[in-house]
Parts: structure tokens; C-alpha cells; sequence
């Protein structure tokens, strides 16, 4: 607090303990000290856990499917950024396939299976439910994306799920596509780890190969049922390009 600057906010904390101060006469107010500790954690932890374990899904997958995932991602890499330099989050904007398979990863091994809580502001139906007013709800995620009605041979990984018959990245998500959530307090987080998963997967991808450390086959890559299973558990085999 002792190094606020009035005109700049140098992160998330700054700006919240103006409000503090702001608020401080008001005693309803959520702006406290509490709340952010709690909001602070929250970032820290959310904005580390799933990223890093979507990352952990996605290599096995590369390793899974050499060929019709790992090699065309490569091609991409190797078309718009070379070599010699580092991919950017700019270079997403010509690499279609790149982004239409880290789409079907976080669509096909959803981490964040159930969204955070959400209280019903009025009564509701939906469909012949009724929910009463003040209701503490949870969205499952993790249906919806594994849900056959919406999404054609749901178990299987198809990132051409995502791109138009010409070979184009879908611009706009179907409303099936949630990993993030839905609505207003959807994840604050989803540019930052669509960000992350994009430079970390192709800077490694541009250096090295990715295989099962000892068979062709990793066992646990066709348990997508299977939520609770550890992705580091795999052991994989990384091998200079």
C-alpha cells in the first residue's frame, strides 16, 4: 500500500485496494481485505493448475497421433514462424489447425469439469424444472462437450471439428463450446490460457518431437471417461527435430 501511484494500476492489487479505500465509509461493502486474499489466491491458483494440466493432456495427444495431429501442427510451425525465432500469439491468426486442435483438447478432456457455483437470482424453469430463487447452481462442463447431441463421435479427437470445410479456423465458438464457462463471470482468465497452451505447445513442438517413451500406444489416452487420471503419469520420449 505504501507504494500506490494514484494514476497507474500496476496489477489487480492496486486497482482493488483503491476500491478498499474507496469503499471504506461504506460498511456492506465487498471491497476488503478478505475478499482479496481470496480473489488473489484464486488467481494464483487458477491461472496455474489448469493450464499447466491442459498442456499435460495435449502432449500425450501429439504423441498419440503423430500424423494427423503432431506432424500438421509442425507444418504450421515450420510455415509461419521458421525455425529461428519464437511462435507469437500473433502467429494463431495463420495457423488454423494449431488452434482448432487445442480447441478439441480442452473440448475433449474438459479439466475444469464443473463450473464455479452460481446463485439463481429468480425462479426458474428449465425445461419442465423448476429452480427456486436464491438456488445454488453448478454447470456440468464436461456434459456438454461429451454430449452426442451437440458433438458427432464425442470420444474421439477431431480437430476439424473447429474448421470450415476450406481449411479456416471457425471464427465464432458454438454455444456447446464452454470450457470457460458461459456468460458475464465466465473464466477472467480464458485469453491468457488459450495464450499460454498456444506458445507453450508450439515452442516446444518447434524444437522436438514428441513419442511414447516406449510403445506406440499410450494406454490411458483412450480413458477420456476417466476424469480423476494424473496425465503425468505418461511417460513420453522427446526428440530433437
Amino acid at each position: 500500500q505504501n507504494t500506490l501511484n494514484p494514476d497507474f494500476n500496476r496489477d489487480f492489487i492496486d486497482g482493488y485496494i483503491k476500491k478498499i479505500k474507496e469503499s471504506d465509509s461504506e460498511s456492506a461493502s465487498h471491497f476488503n481485505e478478505n475478499n482479496l486474499l481470496g480473489s488473489t489466491a484464486e488467481f494464483l491458483l487458477t491461472g496455474t493448475g489448469p493450464p499447466s494440466s491442459q498442456i499435460f493432456w495435449f502432449l500425450p495427444i501429439c504423441a498419440q497421433n503423430p500424423n494427423s495431429v503432431q506432424n500438421k501442427i509442425q507444418k504450421e510451425i515450420d510455415d509461419i514462424v521458421g525455425p529461428h525465432r519464437q511462435p507469437t500469439w500473433k502467429d494463431r491468426k495463420s495457423m488454423p489447425f494449431t488452434m482448432a486442435s487445442l480447441k478439441e483438447g480442452l473440448r475433449w478432456k474438459t479439466i475444469g469439469i464443473i463450473s464455479g457455483s452460481r446463485g439463481i437470482l429468480k425462479d426458474t424453469f428449465i425445461g419442465e424444472y423448476f429452480i427456486p430463487k436464491g438456488t445454488i447452481v453448478f454447470l456440468n462442463l464436461r456434459a456438454v462437450h461429451k454430449n452426442p447431441a451437440y458433438w458427432n463421435n464425442p470420444d474421439e479427437f477431431d480437430p476439424t471439428r473447429f474448421m470450415t470445410s476450406d481449411g479456416k479456423l471457425l471464427e465464432k465458438n458454438e454455444d456447446c463450446f464452454v470450457p470457460f464457462g458461459v456468460g458475464k463471470r465466465n473464466c477472467p482468465g480464458q485469453v491468457l490460457g488459450n495464450a499460454q497452451l498456444f506458445l507453450y505447445t508450439t515452442t516446444l513442438l518447434q524444437k522436438l518431437n514428441v513419442f511414447p517413451e516406449y510403445q506406440d500406444q499410450l494406454d490411458i489416452i483412450g480413458s477420456v471417461d476417466l476424469a480423476e487420471i494424473d496425465p503425468r503419469v505418461q511417460r513420453l520420449r522427446f526428440v530433437p527435430r
